[in-house]
């Protein structure tokens, strides 16, 4: 039964159970409830934009039919679908860091973890886990690696944005680019800059969070800033780029 048909019956206190289930030992589980929102005339949940992203929200989503819905209730069903992706982005990222741990050895010497490893974990723990990852979600190895590279980064190197994630305050585009306009700082500082602009940054674009992070970034560390123009200017070149049409650009 879906939400849209559940409000229309009769159920005291917006209550809504999910049925008994039969496990494959043959014992029932017992029938879950939680609370649902009122529909308000338009068709959509009163404060759609308000349920925090999980299971309820799912169920919720599940049940509404966008074809029946006006221009401006397509959109927030639009954001709410967006902030249950995130919600669950956050979980496979957290799944993926996990895997990890499976190829962990154990070690008398934390250091020697320290001293070479990727977010923390050995580079025999994290190659490992890149082997099943890349298995299991059917991806080439270099995307394996860059995938468990960010949730290594996300679990472990910048918590916060792995908490805006789950909450689904941003989008996986706008994490990705806060942490590699962050990739150059040390851990405490790329922190610090991450927690200046998390209030904001659910109101901006990945532009205007990579220009507003630079500004930070050279705010909190101006002698690193400097060295890394350096760095750059000396490093400047000309590429040239083939087209698709059998020219070049510089």
């Amino acid at each position: 039964m879906s939400y849209t048909q559940l409000a229309a019956t009769d159920k005291p206190h917006n209550t809504v159970g999910a049925g008994t289930m039969t496990g494959s030992s043959g014992s029932d589980f017992e029938p879950i409830f939680f609370d649902t929102p009122d529909m308000d005339e338009r068709g959509i949940p009163v404060g759609l934009d308000d349920i925090e992203p999980g299971a309820v929200l799912a169920f919720i989503l599940d049940g509404i039919n966008t074809s029946e819905l006006c221009g401006y209730d397509r959109v927030v069903v639009l954001r709410a679908h967006q902030r249950l992706v995130s919600h669950y982005q956050a979980q496979l990222y957290t799944d993926m860091a996990s895997i990890t741990q499976v190829f962990e050895q154990p070690t008398d010497n934390p250091g020697d973890i320290a001293d070479g490893s990727v977010g923390g974990r050995s580079f025999d723990a994290v190659r490992n886990a890149g082997v099943e990852i890349g298995a299991a979600l059917h991806l080439t190895r270099r995307a394996a690696d860059t995938e468990i590279a960010t949730a290594l980064e996300l679990t472990g190197r910048l918590p916060r944005l792995h908490q805006m994630l789950t909450l689904g305050l941003v989008d996986v585009r706008r994490v990705k680019c806060m942490s590699a306009a962050t990739i150059h700082l040390d851990t405490a500082t790329a922190r610090q800059v991450i927690d200046t602009v998390a209030e904001a940054a659910p109101g901006l674009t990945t532009g205007q969070l990579r220009a507003r992070i630079a500004k930070l970034c050279i705010d909190v560390n101006p002698d690193d800033a400097a060295r890394r123009f350096q760095t750059a200017h000396g490093d400047r070149r000309v590429v040239m780029e083939a087209t698709t049409e059998g020219t070049a650009n510089l």
